[in-house]
C-alpha cells in the first residue's frame, strides 16, 4: 500500500501547476528585448554625458591653457564638481561657455532619456523615490514613448531608437553652438 501512495504522489507532483510568468522581477526586467532596450538607452545617455563633459574640458583648455599647475588643479576640481549631475552641466555651459543646453535640439527627449536611465540605474526599472515626487514625470517620459505602470517604466526597442536619434540631434546642436573650429 505504501508503494501505491508514493506512485500516486509522484504522478501528482509530475503534473505540477503551471507557473504564472511575469516579465519583471524585483531585480528588473526578464525580457531580453527590454533588457536590450534598457542597455541601449543607458549607453546613449552615457555617451551624451561623456560628450558634454569632454566638450566642456576642451572649451576650457582652449580658453585657458593649463600652463600653471595651480590652474590645472583648480580646473580639474571645477570639472569634478560640475559633472556630477545635469543641473550643474546646464549651469556650467550657460555661465562659462554661453551655451544654454536646454535650448538645444531634442533636449526634452534627452532629459526624458536621462530619467529613464536613472530608473534603470537606481531603481532597476522602477521610478526612484525622488522621481515619484516629480509631478510631470509621466508627461516627460511620454516624449520618448515611455509609460509608467505601477511605478515601473514601460519601454520598447522603438524607445531606444527614439533616444538614439534624440541624443544624436542634441549633440549636433550643442556642437554647432561651440566656438571650436
Amino acid at each position: 500500500m505504501h508503494e501505491v501512495e508514493l506512485t500516486a504522489i509522484t504522478r501528482t507532483s509530475h503534473k505540477a501547476p503551471k507557473r504564472i510568468r511575469t516579465s519583471y522581477s524585483t531585480l528588473g526586467t526578464l525580457e531580453p528585448e527590454i533588457l536590450q532596450a534598457e542597455a541601449t538607452i543607458f549607453r546613449y545617455v552615457s555617451i551624451t554625458e561623456a560628450y558634454i563633459d569632454a566638450l566642456s574640458s576642451e572649451l576650457m583648455s582652449n580658453a585657458m591653457p593649463y600652463s600653471n599647475p595651480l590652474v590645472k588643479i583648480l580646473i580639474e576640481e571645477y570639472e569634478i564638481q560640475t559633472t556630477s549631475n545635469w543641473e550643474r552641466r546646464h549651469e556650467k555651459f550657460s555661465k562659462i561657455h554661453s551655451i544654454r543646453l536646454k535650448e538645444c535640439s531634442e533636449w526634452n527627449k534627452v532629459n526624458a532619456a536621462i530619467e529613464v536611465r536613472n530608473t534603470i540605474a537606481h531603481g532597476l526599472g522602477r521610478l526612484t523615490p525622488l522621481q515619484q515626487k516629480k509631478a510631470n514625470i509621466a508627461s516627460a517620459l511620454s516624449a520618448i514613448g515611455v509609460s509608467i505602470d505601477a511605478g515601473r517604466v514601460r519601454l520598447t526597442l522603438a524607445t531606444a531608437r527614439t533616444v538614439r536619434d534624440a541624443c544624436r540631434a542634441f549633440i549636433r546642436s550643442v556642437d554647432q553652438k561651440c566656438p571650436l573650429g
